[in-house]
């Protein structure tokens, strides 16, 4: 990918920390979708990385983003508006495959704001299948987890898990 930079017809060569600065200053608006969308698309995941905090990013780049290979990519990004409105059951198969906890933790924070999800309670009941008490603790202390879970979690053999379930349920 070639970027130049251009002042009143002299143009440079951008070299790789320019990109990234000039990606991340970039004003977050619906103007700049094109640019991001191929920005998105660079080698670097440090370019990346900035074009996937941005909200006003299109569907479609979104959709790029969301098949990127670097995790920092995609925990930048499910965090983002957009994703909230496209993100799927099979977005979420391929966070729960990646076996990242950073990554499934934001999914557990977010997936309230998932409107595509299918079945948010059976995610939930998903990663408390992992047997990872870490996750199983964030699904205990989040606020949006239904009932049903939590009074399971209540009776969990970890004491932090059981009270971090009660304590939500209070």
């Amino acid at each position: 990918m070639e970027i130049k930079l251009s002042v009143n017809g002299i143009e440079i060569n951008v070299g790789i920390e320019l990109i990234g600065q000039i990606t991340s200053s970039l004003n977050d608006n619906e103007s700049n979708q094109a640019i991001f969308h191929e920005l998105a698309q660079h080698s670097s995941s440090s370019v990346r990385k900035e074009v996937a905090y941005k909200d006003k990013i299109s569907e479609d780049t979104a959709r790029i983003l969301l098949a990127d290979k670097d995790i920092s990519v995609i925990n930048n990004l499910l965090r983002s508006d957009p994703v909230k409105e496209i993100f799927n059951d099979e977005d979420f198969s391929n966070i729960l495959n990646s076996a990242n906890e950073e990554a499934i933790e934001n999914v557990i924070s977010n997936l309230d704001d998932y409107s595509s999800l299918s079945d948010a309670e059976d995610c939930l009941a998903q990663i408390i299948a992992l047997e990872n008490n870490y996750l199983t603790l964030q699904v205990a202390n989040n606020y949006d987890t239904p009932k049903k879970i939590l009074k399971k979690l209540v009776k969990h053999n970890d004491p932090d898990i059981a009270a971090a379930a009660k304590n939500s349920l209070d």
